[in-house]
């Protein structure tokens, strides 16, 4: 059976082997009502950009 569980497994450890760090969602300090982390998203989506463009 596929549940939502197995699906991201998948997807952290498919992320891992692509060198992406990974967290365990219960040790970040946030705010629980934000299912995004907008600040650090906007700081690594600005580091990948700069990395791309600097191969």
């Amino acid at each position: 059976m596929f549940t939502e569980e197995s699906f991201e497994n998948v997807v952290i450890e498919y992320l891992k082997e692509l060198n992406y760090d990974y967290i365990y969602g219960k040790q970040i300090i946030r705010d629980n009502k934000e299912v995004l982390l907008l600040d650090k998203l906007e700081e690594n989506l600005i580091k990948i950009k700069k990395h791309q463009f600097h191969q």
